[in-house]
Order: C-alpha cells, then structure tokens, then sequence
C-alpha cells in the first residue's frame, strides 16, 4: 500500500481490555490506519464517534447492561459519514438483520481470523457491506424454512393448488396472463382460470389485492 494513501481514522470500542488491546496491537502497525480513539463503554464510544467523525467505527454488540444497536443507530442518522462494523460473540441471526436494518454496514463473528478485520474496515469505508458469512448462509435457510411454512399455511388454510401458488407469486410481481402463460408453458385462458380460482379462494376482487395479500400471507416481500 502507498504510504501517502490516505490513512483511514478509525474508532474502536469494547469492554472487554484484552480485545481492545488485542486489536490495537494488530492494527495499529497497519500503515492505511489511523486509530483516533478506543472506548471501553458504549457512552464514550459514542461520544467519540459524534466529536472525531471518524471514517469507520468498529464495536462490539453488547456492554453490560446494555444492547449496543439504539446507540449505533442514533449515530448513523447523527454521524452518516461513519461507517459501522460490530465485532461481536452473539451468533443470533435477528441481530445481524436488525443491525443491517439500523444501517450498520459490517457484521462480523469475534471467532474470525484477525487478518479480516482489516479488509472489512477498508470494504466497509468504500461503501460496501461485508457480513459473517455463516450467520449470512443461516439467515437465508431460516427465510427459505419461513417461505415454505408460509407456502403450506397458505395452501392448507385457502385450500391453494401448488399451480395456483406459483400462479400467485407472479401475479403479485406484476406479471400479465400471458406472460403467466409462457412461464408454465399453459394457455393463457388457463392462467385466467387459475386466477378466478385464486380470487375466489383467498376472498379479493383484482390483481392488485392479492398482491397485497400474497405480501401479508409472507409469500413474496
């Protein structure tokens, strides 16, 4: 890396001192960046976020007594300049989405290897998100176990063929009864058929209410 780079100012908070001192020490030499401040608490961290500005904040998910991602979400909106990556040991999957969901652009295991972390600072920096990969491949299983229970609910309570299903979820993209058609290789009189059927069975009159429906049965997003 060319020394007259500009170095990246980071922030890094943890309550736990041989973290903290196990991460200054293994990037600190790191010519590119520039620690400007470390916090042992969420309060000071903060604080040194809102007066340094600096350009990535990494921090732990949790101090005691406390669940960090209000306060990184109250950054995100006060300091948007910053970027936001949480080192943490809590392995739940809802966490990763809510920190994602507030704006954080980094989420990553305690357990990975060191030499991450600093092309997850410099990833997040330019703009681009890095996630904990297996938590990442857990939550797209827990979506896809949540798809398909949804799938079965909705066919087992409206009584909802598998055609009329797959009929549905493009109805709700917007798709015509042609395009329908081509898609299943049927005529397009049998997509209107189908289409009548599912109208009938889940109690809307047009297109756009069962859109709306498909959305609230957790068929399509």
């Amino acid at each position: 890396m060319m020394a007259r780079e500009t170095k990246i100012r980071l922030v890094v908070a943890d309550d736990h001192p041989v973290v903290m001192e196990g991460l200054k020490l293994y990037l600190n030499p790191i010519p590119w960046l520039d620690i400007v401040g470390t916090a042992l608490d969420l309060e000071s961290a903060a604080q040194l976020v809102l007066d340094l500005r600096p350009d990535v904040f990494v921090c732990d998910l949790h101090f005691p007594g406390e669940n960090a991602l209000p306060t990184l979400h109250a950054l995100q909106e006060q300091v948007p300049s910053t970027a936001i990556i949480v080192l943490t040991a809590d392995r739940d999957t809802a966490n990763l989405i809510n920190a994602v969901g507030v704006g954080v652009r980094g989420f990553l295991a305690k357990d990975i290897s060191l030499t991450r972390i600093p092309e997850a600072i410099r990833a997040v920096h330019y703009e681009h998100m890095v996630l904990d990969r297996a938590m990442l491949k857990d939550v797209f299983q827990k979506s896809l176990i949540e798809y398909e229970n949804n799938r079965r609910r909705a066919a087992r309570n409206y009584s909802l063929t598998d055609q009329e299903l797959r009929v549905l979820l493009l109805l709700a993209e917007g798709q015509s009864n042609r395009s329908i058609a081509n898609a299943f290789s049927i005529s397009p009189n049998t997509v209107k058929t189908h289409v009548s059927h599912i109208f009938q069975k889940i109690g809307v009159s047009d297109r756009t209410q069962a859109a709306i429906w498909a959305v609230h049965a957790g068929l399509v997003s």
